[in-house]
Protein backbone atom coordinates (compact mmCIF):
# COMPACT_ATOMS: atom_id res chain seq x y z
CA UNK A 1 0.00 0.00 0.00
CA UNK A 2 1.43 3.38 -0.97
CA UNK A 3 1.92 5.86 1.85
CA UNK A 4 0.81 9.40 1.17
CA UNK A 5 2.97 11.76 3.23
CA UNK A 6 1.03 14.92 2.37
CA UNK A 7 -0.08 16.87 5.44
CA UNK A 8 -3.78 17.64 5.14
CA UNK A 9 -4.20 19.63 8.34
CA UNK A 10 -2.43 20.77 11.50
CA UNK A 11 -4.06 21.02 14.92
CA UNK A 12 -2.83 23.76 17.27
CA UNK A 13 -3.31 23.28 20.99
CA UNK A 14 -4.96 26.32 22.57
CA UNK A 15 -3.62 26.20 26.09
CA UNK A 16 -4.29 28.34 29.10
CA UNK A 17 -0.61 29.13 29.73
CA UNK A 18 -1.15 30.38 33.29
CA UNK A 19 -2.78 27.07 34.22
CA UNK A 20 -0.08 25.07 32.44
CA UNK A 21 2.61 27.03 34.28
CA UNK A 22 0.93 26.47 37.64
CA UNK A 23 0.66 22.71 37.04
CA UNK A 24 4.24 22.46 35.77
CA UNK A 25 5.67 24.23 38.82
CA UNK A 26 3.55 22.20 41.24
CA UNK A 27 4.46 18.87 39.58
CA UNK A 28 8.15 19.83 39.19
CA UNK A 29 7.93 19.62 35.39
CA UNK A 30 8.65 23.32 35.08
CA UNK A 31 11.06 25.91 36.43
CA UNK A 32 10.89 29.69 36.74
CA UNK A 33 13.64 31.40 34.75
CA UNK A 34 14.92 34.71 36.12
CA UNK A 35 18.58 34.98 35.14
CA UNK A 36 19.61 36.84 31.99
CA UNK A 37 22.82 34.79 31.70
CA UNK A 38 23.08 31.08 30.94
CA UNK A 39 26.62 30.49 32.25
CA UNK A 40 28.57 32.00 35.14
CA UNK A 41 32.20 33.16 35.01
CA UNK A 42 33.38 29.57 35.51
CA UNK A 43 31.30 28.40 32.52
CA UNK A 44 28.90 26.60 34.87
CA UNK A 45 25.21 26.65 33.99
CA UNK A 46 23.11 29.07 36.06
CA UNK A 47 20.27 27.20 37.89
CA UNK A 48 17.55 29.62 36.76
CA UNK A 49 19.11 30.52 33.41
CA UNK A 50 18.18 29.46 29.89
CA UNK A 51 20.61 26.51 29.92
CA UNK A 52 19.66 25.32 33.42
CA UNK A 53 20.57 21.74 34.38
CA UNK A 54 16.85 21.31 35.02
CA UNK A 55 16.36 20.74 31.29
CA UNK A 56 18.78 17.81 31.35
CA UNK A 57 21.37 19.34 29.01
CA UNK A 58 24.46 18.04 30.83
CA UNK A 59 26.77 17.67 27.86
CA UNK A 60 30.44 16.75 28.02
CA UNK A 61 33.35 18.80 26.70
CA UNK A 62 34.17 16.52 23.77
CA UNK A 63 30.92 14.80 22.90
CA UNK A 64 27.32 15.71 23.72
CA UNK A 65 26.31 12.07 23.28
CA UNK A 66 28.70 10.79 25.94
CA UNK A 67 26.97 12.12 29.04
CA UNK A 68 23.72 10.44 28.11
CA UNK A 69 25.38 7.37 29.70
CA UNK A 70 26.20 8.12 33.32
CA UNK A 71 25.70 7.07 36.91
CA UNK A 72 23.76 9.32 39.26
CA UNK A 73 26.79 11.18 40.62
CA UNK A 74 28.42 11.46 37.17
CA UNK A 75 31.68 9.82 38.25
CA UNK A 76 31.41 7.38 35.34
CA UNK A 77 30.46 9.02 32.06
CA UNK A 78 30.26 7.39 28.65
CA UNK A 79 28.81 4.35 26.95
CA UNK A 80 31.99 2.35 27.67
CA UNK A 81 30.85 2.14 31.34
CA UNK A 82 27.31 0.94 30.52
CA UNK A 83 26.10 -1.38 33.29
CA UNK A 84 29.00 -0.59 35.64
CA UNK A 85 27.85 0.10 39.22
CA UNK A 86 29.43 3.22 40.73
CA UNK A 87 31.02 2.64 44.13
CA UNK A 88 30.13 6.17 45.28
CA UNK A 89 26.41 6.44 44.48
CA UNK A 90 25.67 2.70 44.10
CA UNK A 91 23.83 3.28 40.82
CA UNK A 92 24.62 1.65 37.47
CA UNK A 93 25.69 3.58 34.41
CA UNK A 94 22.63 3.67 32.18
CA UNK A 95 21.14 5.66 29.33
CA UNK A 96 19.54 8.90 30.52
CA UNK A 97 17.39 10.42 27.83
CA UNK A 98 16.53 14.12 27.73
CA UNK A 99 12.96 14.98 28.72
CA UNK A 100 11.79 17.42 26.03
CA UNK A 101 8.56 18.10 27.93
CA UNK A 102 10.36 20.06 30.67
CA UNK A 103 9.46 23.72 30.31
CA UNK A 104 10.93 26.93 31.66
CA UNK A 105 8.62 29.82 32.50
CA UNK A 106 9.16 33.58 32.51
CA UNK A 107 6.53 35.03 34.84
CA UNK A 108 5.08 38.54 35.08
CA UNK A 109 3.93 39.11 38.66
CA UNK A 110 1.35 41.87 38.05
CA UNK A 111 0.59 42.21 34.33
CA UNK A 112 -0.29 40.13 31.30
CA UNK A 113 0.73 39.79 27.66
CA UNK A 114 -0.91 37.97 24.78
CA UNK A 115 -0.21 34.31 24.06
CA UNK A 116 1.79 34.06 20.79
CA UNK A 117 -0.82 32.02 18.90
CA UNK A 118 -3.57 34.49 19.74
CA UNK A 119 -1.26 37.41 19.01
CA UNK A 120 -0.87 36.12 15.45
CA UNK A 121 -4.64 35.70 15.18
CA UNK A 122 -5.28 39.23 16.49
CA UNK A 123 -2.80 40.71 14.00
CA UNK A 124 -4.68 38.95 11.20
CA UNK A 125 -8.11 39.95 12.51
CA UNK A 126 -7.36 43.65 13.12
CA UNK A 127 -5.57 44.15 9.81
CA UNK A 128 -3.45 47.17 8.88
CA UNK A 129 -3.77 50.93 8.74
CA UNK A 130 -1.54 53.09 6.56
CA UNK A 131 0.81 50.13 6.03
CA UNK A 132 1.21 49.34 9.76
CA UNK A 133 -0.43 46.63 11.85
CA UNK A 134 -3.38 47.93 13.87
CA UNK A 135 -2.43 45.53 16.67
CA UNK A 136 0.97 47.25 17.04
CA UNK A 137 -0.63 50.70 16.99
CA UNK A 138 -2.95 49.72 19.85
CA UNK A 139 -0.25 48.41 22.19
CA UNK A 140 2.26 51.20 21.47
CA UNK A 141 1.67 54.20 23.73
CA UNK A 142 2.56 57.80 23.04
CA UNK A 143 5.33 58.98 25.32
CA UNK A 144 3.75 62.40 25.63
CA UNK A 145 0.12 63.23 24.79
CA UNK A 146 -0.07 66.72 26.35
CA UNK A 147 2.16 69.77 26.50
CA UNK A 148 3.73 71.13 29.69
CA UNK A 149 0.47 72.90 30.58
CA UNK A 150 -1.71 69.80 30.23
CA UNK A 151 -3.22 70.90 26.93
CA UNK A 152 -3.77 68.21 24.25
CA UNK A 153 -1.21 68.32 21.47
CA UNK A 154 -2.90 69.11 18.17
CA UNK A 155 -3.11 66.24 15.70
CA UNK A 156 -2.70 66.46 11.97
CA UNK A 157 -5.72 65.93 9.72
CA UNK A 158 -4.28 62.58 8.66
CA UNK A 159 -3.97 61.43 12.28
CA UNK A 160 -7.50 62.62 13.07
CA UNK A 161 -8.96 60.69 10.13
CA UNK A 162 -7.07 57.57 11.16
CA UNK A 163 -8.23 57.97 14.74
CA UNK A 164 -11.86 58.01 13.56
CA UNK A 165 -11.39 54.61 11.89
CA UNK A 166 -9.22 53.18 14.65
CA UNK A 167 -10.19 54.85 17.94
CA UNK A 168 -8.10 52.53 20.12
CA UNK A 169 -4.68 53.51 18.81
CA UNK A 170 -1.87 54.01 21.36
CA UNK A 171 -4.00 52.92 24.32
CA UNK A 172 -1.35 50.48 25.56
CA UNK A 173 -1.28 46.90 26.85
CA UNK A 174 -2.87 47.63 30.23
CA UNK A 175 -5.92 49.27 28.61
CA UNK A 176 -6.04 46.60 25.90
CA UNK A 177 -6.27 43.87 28.55
CA UNK A 178 -9.27 45.53 30.22
CA UNK A 179 -11.11 46.36 26.96
CA UNK A 180 -10.32 43.47 24.60
CA UNK A 181 -13.99 42.47 24.26
CA UNK A 182 -14.85 46.03 23.27
CA UNK A 183 -12.11 46.06 20.60
CA UNK A 184 -13.21 42.71 19.18
CA UNK A 185 -16.85 43.82 18.93
CA UNK A 186 -15.92 47.11 17.26
CA UNK A 187 -13.83 45.53 14.52
CA UNK A 188 -16.12 42.51 14.11
CA UNK A 189 -18.93 44.86 13.03
CA UNK A 190 -16.62 46.49 10.48
CA UNK A 191 -14.99 43.32 9.12
CA UNK A 192 -17.82 40.90 8.26
CA UNK A 193 -15.51 38.69 6.18
CA UNK A 194 -13.55 37.87 9.35
CA UNK A 195 -16.56 37.27 11.55
CA UNK A 196 -15.60 33.64 12.11
CA UNK A 197 -12.13 34.62 13.35
CA UNK A 198 -13.52 37.25 15.72
CA UNK A 199 -16.02 34.70 17.05
CA UNK A 200 -13.17 32.29 17.77
CA UNK A 201 -11.26 34.99 19.65
CA UNK A 202 -14.36 35.89 21.69
CA UNK A 203 -14.89 32.25 22.66
CA UNK A 204 -11.22 31.84 23.70
CA UNK A 205 -10.90 35.18 25.47
CA UNK A 206 -9.93 33.49 28.77
CA UNK A 207 -6.87 31.92 27.10
CA UNK A 208 -5.68 34.97 25.18
CA UNK A 209 -3.96 36.76 28.06
CA UNK A 210 -1.20 35.22 30.14
CA UNK A 211 1.33 36.13 32.81
CA UNK A 212 3.40 33.03 31.99
CA UNK A 213 5.68 32.85 28.96
CA UNK A 214 6.84 29.30 28.11
CA UNK A 215 10.46 28.52 27.25
CA UNK A 216 10.83 25.15 25.55
CA UNK A 217 13.57 22.61 26.23
CA UNK A 218 17.18 23.86 26.17
CA UNK A 219 18.05 20.74 24.18
CA UNK A 220 16.45 22.41 21.15
CA UNK A 221 18.36 25.68 21.67
CA UNK A 222 21.67 24.58 23.21
CA UNK A 223 24.52 27.07 23.43
CA UNK A 224 28.18 26.38 24.16
CA UNK A 225 30.07 28.84 26.42
CA UNK A 226 33.23 30.38 25.01
CA UNK A 227 36.07 32.54 26.30
CA UNK A 228 35.18 35.70 28.24
CA UNK A 229 31.44 35.28 27.87
CA UNK A 230 31.48 34.73 24.11
CA UNK A 231 29.49 31.83 22.73
CA UNK A 232 30.93 29.14 20.49
CA UNK A 233 27.37 28.61 19.31
CA UNK A 234 24.49 31.02 19.83
CA UNK A 235 20.84 31.03 18.74
CA UNK A 236 18.62 34.03 17.98
CA UNK A 237 15.75 32.53 20.00
CA UNK A 238 17.87 32.56 23.17
CA UNK A 239 18.61 36.25 22.52
CA UNK A 240 14.85 36.92 22.37
CA UNK A 241 14.30 35.02 25.63
CA UNK A 242 17.12 36.91 27.36
CA UNK A 243 15.48 40.20 26.41
CA UNK A 244 12.12 39.01 27.79
CA UNK A 245 13.69 37.92 31.09
CA UNK A 246 15.50 41.24 31.44
CA UNK A 247 12.35 43.32 30.84
CA UNK A 248 10.16 41.02 32.99
CA UNK A 249 12.58 41.40 35.92
CA UNK A 250 12.46 45.19 35.45
CA UNK A 251 8.66 45.31 35.46
CA UNK A 252 8.37 42.93 38.44
CA UNK A 253 10.61 45.25 40.49
CA UNK A 254 8.56 48.40 39.80
CA UNK A 255 6.63 49.62 42.83
CA UNK A 256 2.90 49.76 42.13
CA UNK A 257 2.01 51.89 45.17
CA UNK A 258 1.41 54.99 43.04
CA UNK A 259 0.52 54.45 39.39
CA UNK A 260 0.91 57.90 37.86
CA UNK A 261 0.77 58.55 34.11
CA UNK A 262 4.56 58.38 33.65
CA UNK A 263 4.78 55.01 35.38
CA UNK A 264 1.92 53.63 33.28
CA UNK A 265 3.66 54.80 30.10
CA UNK A 266 6.87 53.05 31.16
CA UNK A 267 5.08 49.80 32.00
CA UNK A 268 3.04 49.88 28.78
CA UNK A 269 6.21 50.44 26.76
CA UNK A 270 7.97 47.51 28.42
CA UNK A 271 4.95 45.21 28.00
CA UNK A 272 4.83 46.11 24.31
CA UNK A 273 8.54 45.26 24.05
CA UNK A 274 7.91 41.84 25.62
CA UNK A 275 5.03 41.27 23.21
CA UNK A 276 7.29 42.07 20.26
CA UNK A 277 9.87 39.53 21.49
CA UNK A 278 7.18 36.87 21.99
CA UNK A 279 5.99 37.42 18.44
CA UNK A 280 9.58 37.23 17.16
CA UNK A 281 10.08 33.89 18.92
CA UNK A 282 6.85 32.53 17.46
CA UNK A 283 7.75 33.68 13.95
CA UNK A 284 11.34 32.45 14.21
CA UNK A 285 10.27 29.02 15.46
CA UNK A 286 7.53 28.74 12.84
CA UNK A 287 9.98 29.74 10.10
CA UNK A 288 12.57 27.19 11.23
CA UNK A 289 10.02 24.38 11.25
CA UNK A 290 8.25 25.16 7.99
CA UNK A 291 10.69 26.78 5.58
CA UNK A 292 12.62 24.80 3.00
CA UNK A 293 15.81 25.80 4.79
CA UNK A 294 14.56 24.72 8.20
CA UNK A 295 16.25 23.08 11.16
CA UNK A 296 17.37 19.95 9.29
CA UNK A 297 19.03 21.82 6.43
CA UNK A 298 20.46 24.83 8.25
CA UNK A 299 21.39 23.29 11.61
CA UNK A 300 22.30 19.69 10.67
CA UNK A 301 22.98 19.01 7.01
CA UNK A 302 24.76 22.33 6.60
CA UNK A 303 26.43 22.22 9.99
CA UNK A 304 28.98 20.15 11.86
CA UNK A 305 28.10 16.70 13.22
CA UNK A 306 29.99 14.07 15.20
CA UNK A 307 31.28 11.17 13.11
CA UNK A 308 31.13 13.18 9.89
CA UNK A 309 33.55 14.72 7.44
CA UNK A 310 33.57 16.63 4.18
CA UNK A 311 35.60 15.38 1.26
CA UNK A 312 35.69 16.12 -2.45
CA UNK A 313 34.19 13.27 -4.47
CA UNK A 314 36.51 12.27 -7.34
CA UNK A 315 36.56 9.31 -9.78
CA UNK A 316 38.36 6.20 -8.53
CA UNK A 317 41.56 4.80 -9.97
CA UNK A 318 39.67 1.78 -11.24
CA UNK A 319 40.58 -0.62 -8.43
CA UNK A 320 37.51 0.03 -6.30
CA UNK A 321 34.34 -1.99 -6.37
CA UNK A 322 30.95 -0.35 -6.78
CA UNK A 323 30.36 -0.41 -3.01
CA UNK A 324 33.83 0.78 -1.94
CA UNK A 325 35.24 4.24 -1.28
CA UNK A 326 38.70 5.61 -0.51
CA UNK A 327 39.01 7.89 2.50
CA UNK A 328 41.76 10.29 3.50
CA UNK A 329 43.75 9.88 6.71
CA UNK A 330 42.00 12.74 8.57
CA UNK A 331 38.52 11.75 7.40
CA UNK A 332 38.98 8.15 8.54
CA UNK A 333 40.38 9.34 11.89
CA UNK A 334 37.26 11.46 12.49
CA UNK A 335 34.67 8.94 11.31
CA UNK A 336 36.05 6.08 13.41
CA UNK A 337 37.45 8.08 16.29
CA UNK A 338 36.33 5.87 19.15
CA UNK A 339 37.15 2.59 17.44
CA UNK A 340 40.71 3.83 16.80
CA UNK A 341 41.11 5.12 20.36
CA UNK A 342 39.87 1.79 21.73
CA UNK A 343 42.35 -0.19 19.60
CA UNK A 344 45.20 2.15 20.57
CA UNK A 345 44.50 1.91 24.32
CA UNK A 346 44.60 -1.88 24.16
CA UNK A 347 47.70 -2.06 21.96
CA UNK A 348 49.68 0.46 24.02
CA UNK A 349 48.22 -0.67 27.36
CA UNK A 350 47.18 2.88 28.29
CA UNK A 351 44.00 4.56 29.51
CA UNK A 352 41.25 5.72 27.17
CA UNK A 353 42.00 9.32 28.15
CA UNK A 354 45.67 8.94 27.20
CA UNK A 355 44.73 7.30 23.91
CA UNK A 356 42.31 10.16 23.21
CA UNK A 357 45.11 12.71 23.69
CA UNK A 358 47.31 10.80 21.24
CA UNK A 359 44.43 10.72 18.74
CA UNK A 360 44.07 14.51 18.96
CA UNK A 361 47.77 15.04 18.27
CA UNK A 362 47.61 12.55 15.39
CA UNK A 363 45.14 14.81 13.61
CA UNK A 364 47.90 17.40 13.14
CA UNK A 365 50.91 15.08 12.82
CA UNK A 366 50.87 11.76 11.03
CA UNK A 367 51.02 8.85 13.51
CA UNK A 368 52.20 5.52 11.99
CA UNK A 369 50.57 3.48 14.78
CA UNK A 370 47.21 5.12 14.12
CA UNK A 371 47.66 4.45 10.41
CA UNK A 372 48.44 0.76 11.07
CA UNK A 373 45.25 0.54 13.15
CA UNK A 374 43.22 1.98 10.26
CA UNK A 375 44.76 -0.49 7.80
CA UNK A 376 43.93 -3.34 10.19
CA UNK A 377 40.31 -2.17 10.43
CA UNK A 378 39.78 -2.22 6.65
CA UNK A 379 41.68 -5.47 5.96
CA UNK A 380 40.79 -7.74 8.88
CA UNK A 381 37.83 -9.93 7.88
CA UNK A 382 36.03 -9.48 11.19
CA UNK A 383 36.67 -5.72 11.54
CA UNK A 384 35.79 -4.62 8.04
CA UNK A 385 32.25 -5.96 8.45
CA UNK A 386 31.61 -2.99 10.74
CA UNK A 387 33.53 -0.31 8.81
CA UNK A 388 30.81 1.44 6.83
CA UNK A 389 30.15 5.03 5.73
CA UNK A 390 27.19 6.91 4.26
CA UNK A 391 27.66 9.50 1.53
CA UNK A 392 25.27 12.46 1.75
CA UNK A 393 24.75 12.89 -1.97
CA UNK A 394 22.29 10.38 -3.42
CA UNK A 395 20.49 7.55 -1.60
CA UNK A 396 22.87 4.62 -1.51
CA UNK A 397 23.77 1.55 0.52
CA UNK A 398 26.57 1.70 3.14
CA UNK A 399 29.98 1.55 1.46
CA UNK A 400 33.06 -0.47 2.35
CA UNK A 401 36.06 1.66 3.27
CA UNK A 402 39.61 1.64 2.06
CA UNK A 403 42.00 3.93 3.94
Amino acid sequence: MAFDSKIESVRIEKLNLDLECYLDLIEKRGIRLQSVVSFDKKNQKVPDGLQSEFFGTTFGDDNAYAERYTCKCHKYVGKMYLGHVCELCNTPVEYNDTDLSKTGWIILDHFKVISPIYSAKLVDALGTSDGEKVFNKIIEVKRKECDDFGRPISLSEKDLNELKKHPFMHKGMIWFHDHLDEVLKYYCDRKPTKKKLFKELENDIDNIWTSSIPVYSATLRTELPGVKGNKLFKMRINTFYQSIIRVANYINNISLDSMDIDKKIVINTQLAAIQDEINDIFNETYKELTSKKGIIVSKILGGRMNFSGRSIIVPSSGILRANEVELGYITFMELFRYEIINFYSKIQNCTVSEASNVWKKALNHFNPIMYDIMMHMVKDEECKKHVRVLISRNPCEPLLCRA
